[in-house]
């Protein structure tokens, strides 16, 4: 005979039992709640939170840069004033230019320019022999394909 929910634990809660790991991790939550110790909740344990834009957050991070103002200074010997925020930042840093009159930089010059030529020999002679098996091969293919599909020249 099968015991009603409600009296599934009653001789649980009566005395202390200690449970096996082995027995269903439910009946010890129930037992529990039973006694008292534990609140059994329907609803999901993880909150959802309504998503509320942090807005002020987001405009702090967002915030247009405002321009700040000239900051001017003297000159020792002059009375001239300098405004900073006029001057314009050069974009890129300038490269180092090779000065042909320098000493070392002709022979870095002229091997690299060997370095360069032999690269494009290479290049070359690779594209040749590519370009070479690609017509071998549509040759081929074409008398193949003369030899399979067309008729015998003595028909």
């Amino acid at each position: 005979m099968q015991r009603s929910p409600a009296n599934r634990f009653a001789s649980l809660a009566d005395s202390d039992v200690q449970f096996k790991r082995t027995d269903n991790y439910g009946k010890i939550f129930a037992y529990l709640h039973e006694r008292g110790m534990m609140k059994v909740s329907t609803q999901s344990p993880i909150k959802e939170l309504p998503v509320k834009p942090r807005q002020k957050n987001f405009e702090k991070a967002h915030k247009t840069k405002t321009k700040k103002k000239s900051t001017q200074t003297a000159e020792k010997g002059n009375d001239k004033l300098e405004d900073t925020s006029t001057k314009k930042k050069p974009d890129k840093p300038t490269q180092t230019k090779v000065i042909p009159n320098a000493k070392g930089n002709d022979k870095k010059i002229q091997s690299l320019k060997e370095k360069k030529a032999k690269l494009q020999r290479e290049l070359q002679s690779q594209f040749d022999t590519a370009a070479a098996v690609v017509r071998k091969f549509k040759d081929t293919k074409k008398h193949d394909d003369k030899k399979i599909i067309g008729p015998p020249n003595n028909f």
